[in-house]
C-alpha cells in the first residue's frame, strides 16, 4: 500500500490508489472506504471507482444506475455504457437499446446493429438465413 517512503523507512510519503496517508506520528497507508479510488481519510472519498459516485447522504461510494458508466454526485448519469442511450430528465439515466441494436440514440433510432442484422433507416433488420453479415436482406457478405 505504500508507494514511496522516506530513506527506505517505515514512514510512507505516498500511498497507492485506494489508500490514504494517516496523520499519525508514523506515516502509514490505510485503506479508503469501499469502492473509493482516492481519499483524504476513511470518511472522505475524493474520487470513487469507475461506475460509482459519492452519495453525500449515505457518505459512501454508490453504484451508478443501470447502464451508466460515469455519473455525477447526485446520481445523474454523464456517460452511458455501450448498448444504452441517455434519457435527459431532471436526473439523467440510461435505457437499453433494442436487442438487435449495437449503438443507439433512442429506443427507435439505431446507428449500428448486432451481428446478423443490417441498418435500414435507423432500424436493425435481420439478415437472411445463415447470413452473419449483410448489406440488406438479399445481399449477404458472410455466412
Amino acid at each position: 500500500s505504500c508507494l514511496t517512503s522516506q530513506n527506505n523507512s517505515i514512514n510512507c510519503t505516498q500511498c497507492s490508489s485506494g489508500y490514504y496517508l494517516t496523520n499519525s506520528s508514523t506515516l502509514l497507508c490505510d485503506l479508503c472506504m469501499h469502492n473509493c479510488l482516492n481519499c483524504s481519510n476513511n470518511n472522505t472519498c475524493l474520487t470513487c471507482n469507475t461506475g460509482y459516485y459519492f452519495n453525500e447522504t449515505l457518505e459512501a461510494c454508490t453504484l451508478c444506475s443501470n447502464g451508466c458508466s460515469a455519473c455525477f454526485n447526485n446520481g445523474s448519469c454523464g456517460t452511458c455504457m455501450n448498448r444504452f442511450y441517455k434519457i435527459n430528465s431532471s436526473i439523467q439515466y440510461c435505457q437499453p437499446c433494442s436487442s438487435e441494436c449495437n449503438e443507439c440514440s433512442s429506443q427507435t433510432i439505431c446507428s449500428s446493429c448486432q451481428v446478423g442484422y443490417f441498418l435500414n433507416e435507423y432500424n436493425c433488420q435481420a439478415c437472411g438465413n445463415a447470413c452473419t453479415s449483410c448489406v440488406d436482406q438479399n445481399t449477404c457478405n458472410s455466412c
